[in-house]
C-alpha cells in the first residue's frame, strides 16, 4: 500500500504540470540560453580583436530567435514548443561554438604572427622551427640565417611619414616571400628587420640568396604619390652546423648584419661556425 501511494503521488504530481506550464519551461529555457548569448557577443565584440565571424553569428542568432519566437506563438502543442526549442538551442550553441573557436584561432595567430607583415613573428618563428632544427641536430645538417636590415629607415619615416615607412615594411615582406623557398621560414623580428632560416643550406647558398634579395630590392624602389623612394638593405649570413640554438644563430646573423652595416650598406656579409673536430694523435719526439 505504501509502494503504490507513493508512485500514485509522484503521478499526480507531474500531472500538476499543465501544458501551459511547460511552455512557461520552454520560454525561460530560451531565454536564458539567449541572454547568455547576448552577454558572450557582447563580450567578444568589447575585446580588443573581436573574431571575424562575430556579425554573422550576432545575424543567426537573432534571426533564430525571431524564428522560434514566431512559429511557437502561432503552435500552442507542447511537442512543438520542445522541437522549436531544441532546434533552436542547437542552432544558438553550435554558431557560438564555432565563433569561438574561431576567436581562439585567431588568438594563436596574434601571438605567433606580426600584425603588418602578416610573417612570424620571434615566438611563431621558434615554433615552427622545432622539427627541423631537430632533424639538423640529428643528421648533421646546416642552418643558415639571413638577418636583413632596412637602411636609414629613421630616414624613410621621417621625411615620408610612418605610413610610407609601413608600405617599405609591407612591400619587403611580399618581397621576401616570393623570394625564399618553401622550406624557408621568414619571420620578423624587429621594426625594420627580418630573418630568414634556411634548413640543410650551406654559408654559399645562404649568401647567393642573401645577395639575390638584396639586389631585388635595390633595383625596385617604391613608388608613393607619385615619388620613387630607393630602398637599400644590409644584410647578414650566418650557418651553424648540427645542433642548433635558434638564438645564437640569430645573434649571429645579427653580428655580420652589422658588418655589412659598417662596410658600407647595401651589402652581404657573412659569419661560419663550424663543429671543432678533436682528434687524438700519437706525437713522436
Amino acid at each position: 500500500m505504501t509502494v503504490a501511494w507513493g508512485q500514485r503521488r509522484k503521478t499526480n504530481s507531474m500531472d500538476e504540470i499543465s501544458p501551459e506550464n511547460w511552455v512557461y519551461i520552454h520560454y525561460g529555457l530560451i531565454l536564458s540560453i539567449t541572454t547568455a548569448q547576448v552577454v558572450v557577443v557582447y563580450l567578444l565584440r568589447k575585446s580588443t580583436h573581436p573574431p571575424a565571424g562575430l556579425t554573422l553569428y550576432t545575424v543567426v542568432l537573432v534571426a533564430s530567435f525571431l524564428g522560434w519566437a514566431g512559429l511557437t506563438l502561432f503552435h500552442a502543442e507542447t511537442i512543438i514548443y520542445a522541437v522549436y526549442s531544441s532546434a533552436y538551442a542547437l542552432v544558438t550553441i553550435g554558431f557560438l561554438g564555432s565563433v569561438v573557436v574561431e576567436y581562439q584561432r585567431h588568438l594563436i595567430a596574434l601571438a605567433t604572427e606580426d600584425p603588418l607583415t602578416r610573417l612570424l613573428n620571434r615566438r611563431g618563428l621558434s615554433e615552427a622551427l622545432n622539427v627541423s632544427l631537430a632533424t639538423a641536430a640529428r643528421h648533421s645538417l646546416s642552418t643558415s640565417a639571413i638577418m636583413i636590415d632596412i637602411d636609414h629607415f629613421k630616414k624613410i619615416n621621417d621625411n615620408f611619414g610612418h605610413d610610407t615607412g609601413d608600405l617599405v615594411i609591407r612591400q619587403i615582406a611580399e618581397q621576401l616571400s616570393t623570394m625564399a623557398r618553401g622550406s624557408d621560414t621568414i619571420a620578423r623580428v624587429g621594426g625594420e628587420e627580418y630573418l630568414l632560416v634556411l634548413p640543410d643550406t650551406q654559408l654559399n647558398a645562404a649568401r647567393v640568396l642573401a645577395e639575390r634579395i638584396r639586389s631585388t630590392i635595390d633595383e625596385n624602389p617604391l613608388l608613393v604619390n607619385r615619388q620613387t623612394i630607393h630602398i637599400t638593405v644590409s644584410i647578414g649570413v650566418a650557418c651553424v652546423e648540427g645542433a642548433v640554438n635558434l638564438s645564437e644563430l640569430s645573434e649571429s646573423a645579427d653580428r655580420a648584419m652589422y658588418l655589412a652595416k659598417r662596410g658600407g650598406r647595401n651589402r652581404v656579409a657573412s659569419l661560419e661556425h663550424k663543429p671543432v673536430q678533436i682528434t687524438t694523435e700519437t706525437v713522436n719526439t
